[in-house]
């Protein structure tokens, strides 16, 4: 019975360290699960089908590189917030298709993605780096021509963007 007993502990106190291992390793690996980046050579040029321009903005730390896709006469201008796995790159089919709707796009791509520079190291420069892309945005359109869009990852991004510039101002019900 006391060996049955002694079993049982070692038992318990494997699977609880095992469980504590996993545990410690997917937090401390967490952000190689979330983030896929796919990193282009510096000097790498791309060459979409329709009208565009690219700048790299300088934000704390790295640069951050952004294409703007025009319209012909557009009814306004697309922030476009990309999933964990995208980059400017891969988002043309995105951009042709706001770009037939009437509207210009900007995409930007995250630190360490493509060929902005830098690497993710916490959810605050997220956020940072997204103000000073919509900053940027700002300075070529009107408040009220801006929407917000975006896509997976893109989306814990966008939201408190989009609510710290809302065209609206939420009163509650009295």
């Amino acid at each position: 019975m006391a060996k049955l007993k002694m079993i049982s502990v070692w038992t318990l106190a494997v699977a609880v360290l095992g469980y504590l291992g996993i545990c410690g390793y997917l937090y401390f690996q967490q952000e190689r699960f979330i983030f896929h980046p796919t990193k282009l050579e510096p000097n790498y040029r791309h060459t979409f089908a329709g009208r565009f321009d690219e700048t790299m903005l300088d934000v704390d730390g790295a640069q951050i590189n952004v294409v703007r896709f025009f319209a012909n006469e557009p009814k306004g201008v697309l922030l476009y917030v990309h999933g964990n796995g995208d980059i400017i790159l891969f988002l043309e089919g995105i951009a042709a298709y706001f770009i037939g709707l009437g509207f210009d796009i900007v995409i930007p791509d995250y630190r360490g993605y493509g060929k902005s520079t830098g690497r993710i190291t916490n959810e605050a420069e997220l956020h940072s780096d997204m103000e000073a892309v919509y900053q940027y945005v700002l300075s070529e359109y009107s408040k009220n021509d801006v929407t917000i869009y975006a896509q997976s990852l893109g989306t814990g991004i966008a939201i408190p963007l989009a609510a710290n510039h809302s065209r609206q101002t939420i009163r509650p019900n009295n």
